[in-house]
């Protein structure tokens, strides 16, 4: 609680400037990707237009995609998740 003039004293690590983190550099469309997203499909049609797989639709289904502009707001790591799901212990 008091300074002691005459202890020890512990050396203190550099700051270290750390640069901000856009919250669109984790999101999966880039800020110009997201100005024109293109037409507005239901999701059956963008998987046939852009030769997604069955699986890989069934997949963003399951996750709550239903039409193409609600990828919008998927991120880097929602598609990893969709991709690589963790299991879970039995």
């Amino acid at each position: 609680m008091f300074h002691n003039p005459g202890a020890a004293t512990v050396p203190q690590a550099p700051l270290t400037q750390t640069q901000p983190v856009s919250l669109s550099a984790a999101m999966l469309l880039t800020p110009s990707q997201l100005q024109s997203l293109g037409p507005h499909l239901s999701l059956d049609d963008f998987c046939v237009s852009y030769d997604i797989s069955q699986d890989l639709q069934c997949k963003l289904i399951e996750n709550g995609y239903t039409v193409s502009h609600s990828l919008r707001f998927a991120t880097i790591q929602d598609v990893i998740s969709i991709l690589f799901p963790v299991a879970t212990p039995v």
